[in-house]
Formats: structure tokens, sequence, C-alpha cells
């Protein structure tokens, strides 16, 4: 008769136990209103840097932050909306904004940004004032941008807080098609925000109507370029025209979108 082998729980390997909790819950939140009491400090990036660190641990259970977002994420944005005059300050910001992109993903995140028709001009002159060639600061820019393609799905007409509006210089509209064109060959994130906010604009019917044909055949000639060209296909610009399309067409109406590509 075979001897009986005992087990004990200490031989057998157990598996490693996962967290069911974010252990710095409270940690982070007190980070986080630490920043909306004291605004700018010569701490303020100490305590942006500890948040960061906080939430990459969370990068194989990025679910668990989901209960907190709503507490730290929209602090945190209205905080850099309230300071909009401060650029330095901005950074550090959107830095941590964008770790939680990065962790959570933007589409979770993004619900929590806050999305006001007053904050349109607002932002999208942020977004022009910034420095494309800084690569120390591409997540302000990708935050940005990303802001902005929430901010455009809110049904409202443009026109009416257009201060272009009449005057003969570009509008709104046409503002933020080039500009999202501008952000489609860069080499970073600010590429994706830019097809995202492209796909969501012009899937808007008062840009479609006006602006879609001609941003399907510049995308046109973007992907079938002239064999003759001297200079050669800028490969993230192919990337970009790629994925904003991918975007409209997955957005846009079947029946609007059939008449435009024939």
């Amino acid at each position: 008769m075979d001897a009986e082998i005992d087990v004990s729980e200490a031989d057998v390997d157990e598996e490693p136990k996962q967290s069911s909790f974010v252990e710095e819950a409270d940690e982070l939140k007190a980070l986080v209103k630490s920043l909306e009491l004291n605004g700018p400090t010569s701490e303020s990036e100490g305590v942006c840097e500890r948040i960061i660190v906080v939430l990459e641990k969370y990068q194989e259970q990025p679910q668990l932050l989901d209960a907190h977002l709503e507490q730290l994420v929209l602090p945190l944005m209205l905080l850099a909306r309230a300071n909009f005059h401060n650029v330095e300050f901005l950074h550090v910001i959107f830095r941590v904004v964008y770790v939680f992109t990065k962790v959570r993903g933007h589409k979770t995140v993004e619900k929590f940004f806050p999305h006001e028709v007053v904050d349109f001009e607002a932002t999208l002159a942020l977004l022009d004032a910034q420095d494309t060639q800084a690569h120390g600061t591409w997540q302000t820019r990708y935050v940005l941008l990303l802001w902005l393609s929430i901010i455009v799905l809110i049904p409202f007409d443009l026109r009416t807080i257009d201060s272009a509006e009449g005057t003969g210089a570009a509008t709104l509209l046409e503002h933020i098609i080039d500009l999202g064109k501008t952000y489609l060959s860069r080499p970073d994130k600010t590429r994706d925000a830019a097809a995202l906010l492209l796909a969501r604009a012009l899937t808007r019917p008062d840009f479609s109507r006006q602006h879609l044909v001609d941003f399907l055949q510049w995308s046109a000639q973007i992907l079938n370029p002239d064999p003759d060209a001297e200079d050669p296909l800028d490969a993230f610009i192919l990337i970009g025209v790629l994925s904003s399309l991918v975007g409209i067409f997955r957005r846009g109406q079947r029946h609007e979108l059939l008449d435009k590509i024939e």
C-alpha cells in the first residue's frame, strides 16, 4: 500500500495574490486635494510625480482605478482650466492626466473631462499657443487635443461662439481641421488624439456638410502621392490619415458617407 503523502500548505506554490482595491486611494485623493488647495508651488511637480508613480503600479489592473477616477481626474482638469494662464503648471498637471489615459485608456478617462461650450475657444487658443517641436511637453498637447475631441461632441452650433464668423478670417470649423491635419504627422501620441478629434469633428452634421468631402480629397492626395515627387513619403502622416479615416467611417452614418466617397 502506497504511503499517504502529507502535503502541507507551506509546500504548495501559491498563486501570487493580486490587489482587489487601490491601496493608495486615500493618498492619491489627498495629493490631488493638495494641488487644488495650494495651486502652483515649488512642490507641485513632486506631488504630481508621486501620483504618477502610484498610477503606474496599476497598469496590469487598471480597472481598480475606476471607482476613484471622478474624484481624481475631474479635479485635475478643473484645476487646469483655472490655470490656463500658468503654462508651466499646466504641463505638470497634464502630464499626470496623460498617465491616467495611458494606464486606464482615454475612453474611460475622458468621461471625467469638463465639457462645456464655453471651454471651446479657450482650449483651442491654448493648443494654438503650444510649441509643436517641444518634445518635453507633448503630453499637454495630447490632453488638449483629447479635450477638444470631447467638446466637439456637444450638440451645439459652433457658429454661435465663433468670433471669426462673418469677418473673413478662418472659422472655428476650418481652424480645427487645419490644426488636426498638422498633428497627424507628429511622431508621438498627439497624432492619435488628432485623428480622434478629426473623426469626431467631421462626423458632426455641420462639419460634414462643409468639410468632409474636402478632407477626404486631401486624404486621397496624401495616400496616393505623385510618384515623381522628390520628397519621400512621410510614414507618420500616412498612419495619421488612415487612423482618422477609420474613425470617420466607424462613427459616420453609412447613408451620409456613401455619396461622399463615390
